[in-house]
């Protein structure tokens, strides 16, 4: 044998040497740190779609049960919620006198617990709740990984916690003025009035395009020190919203978008480490993985409308009044400001200084 051919030969299989291995996972590190951060924004906006077109199917639904239900707005304790609301019976549709969920899902052709019981159990409304919030995709924002807690006991053997429901609807646009209790202010007085007595239906809701009848948001969460977590009001003839609906973000106590910690706001520079908020709410601002603390950055999120169009937009600008009142609404100022968020106050500042502003 030729030893000179065979050491040759044995020369070309050779690995690589400690220099080239070590190259090699330089170039591969650079690579990866160039390329996580676009692959990472790749998933949020796919996340951000898929809300998005949630959102969508929800108000197509909303128009929908409207259409099956001579014009009523779903989720009011004037029709949907009657029951639960004002006699306190779970009826196996809806288990609370704001829940928009149940009778859409029923709407839309599912079937879930506690639906054709004559007498369904609170258990079954239990196991309802958890349906909403962790089977139906469409009830669910992808970017919601948030634990709510049940109010007011977080305890509860029967209402666990888990996954916060991602949707809110606006009281303004379910309630009436004949119960305070309905107007969905927390527990102040109903901050509105209307030109002409108001039913919750869609042909009197106004501008279709103009209504925010769905958005993202937490259904309630204290300001910190207090709080800063997110729960759920488990009875059945909650007020103010229960755990379906509130106020809408105009308002400067309201809890479904709590910008408290906004730049400009309260408590902004006061507690500057607390996990803030608004990103309970909307949900897709860029963030490190497993904070909530956004600093001076905007909370990005989606309002769907009437119209059933979806728009994605910042935590200040989903604060105009205009979304979520029904056209014809007089907002009573009492000769003072709006009572809303400071950023709101700048923005609508001819507005926010006039009594009696109507809505458009």
């Amino acid at each position: 044998m030729d030893r000179r051919r065979f050491g040759r030969s044995e020369s070309l299989k050779r690995g690589f040497t400690l220099i080239e291995l070590l190259v090699s996972i330089a170039i591969i590190a650079i690579l990866m740190s160039v390329l996580m951060p676009s692959l990472s924004g790749a998933r949020r906006a796919g996340r951000a779609t898929v809300c998005s077109n949630n959102l969508r199917q929800i108000a197509v639904a909303i128009n929908q049960y409207a259409n099956s239900n001579a014009d009523a707005i779903v989720g009011s304790p004037d029709n949907s919620g009657k029951a639960a609301y004002f006699d306190g019976k779970f009826n196996g549709v809806s288990i609370q006198g704001w829940d928009w969920c149940g009778p859409l899902a029923a709407e839309m052709g599912m079937t879930g617990p506690g639906e054709g019981q004559t007498d369904p159990t609170e258990q079954e409304r239990f196991a309802r709740f958890d349906w909403y919030r962790s089977k139906i995709k469409s009830y669910s924002c992808p970017e919601n990984d948030i634990t709510a807690v049940c109010y007011p006991n977080k305890n509860d053997s029967t209402w666990l916690s888990g996954r916060m429901l991602s949707y809110d609807m606006s009281t303004q646009f379910t309630s009436t003025e004949k119960n305070p209790n309905q107007g969905g202010t927390g527990s102040t007085s109903v901050r509105r009035k209307m030109k002409r007595p108001y039913k919750p239906m869609i042909s009197q809701a106004g501008t279709a395009n103009l209504k925010a009848i769905i958005f993202e948001g937490h259904r309630y969460i204290e300001a910190p020190p207090i709080g800063n977590y997110p729960d759920f009001d488990k009875n059945i003839n909650a007020e103010y919203g229960g755990m379906f609906g509130g106020t809408g973000p105009w308002f400067n106590d309201n809890k479904e978008l709590r910008r408290i910690l906004a730049p400009g706001e309260a408590l902004s520079d006061i507690f500057t480490s607390e996990p803030d908020p608004r990103f309970y709410a909307f949900r897709h601002s860029a963030r490190k993985a497993g904070s909530l603390t956004l600093g001076g950055q905007p909370a990005i999120g989606h309002m769907g409308f009437l119209d059933t169009h979806v728009q994605q937009m910042d935590d200040a600008k989903a604060t105009n009044p205009h979304y979520w009142f029904p056209t014809g609404t007089i907002l009573n100022t009492n000769g003072n400001k709006l009572d809303t968020w400071e950023s709101t106050k700048k923005d609508f500042e001819a507005a926010s200084k006039t009594p009696n502003y109507s809505v458009p």
